[in-house]
């Protein structure tokens, strides 16, 4: 049986990482970002495998980049480094 998602190198894992951190500024939702990542930050590795068990089926249709997102979203250090990157850019502004 092969894997449905595969690994995510630590350059693809950055990238993954700036693409989110780009969406959520250039749609201006920091604020709601923060309170999301930060309330479910512990269930974030839960959230990565529900993410697998219920897209599993539909990966070949979904964009190739999806499972980047999934790996990265899944790491509670990359919980903490977007929030503090979009907490940096809150207190900057204020």
């Amino acid at each position: 049986m092969f894997p449905v998602f595969r690994e995510v190198t630590p350059e693809q894992e950055q990238e993954a990482r700036e693409k989110i951190l780009k969406f959520i500024k250039d749609r201006g939702v920091e604020t709601g970002a923060i309170l999301i990542f930060s309330s479910f930050r512990s269930m974030s590795r839960l959230g990565g495998m529900a993410g697998r068990f219920f897209l599993g089926p539909l990966v070949p249709f979904l964009p190739h980049d999806i499972e980047q997102y999934i790996w990265v979203l899944e790491k509670e250090e990359n919980i903490d480094w977007l929030l503090e990157r979009l907490e940096g850019e809150r207190s900057k502004e204020g």
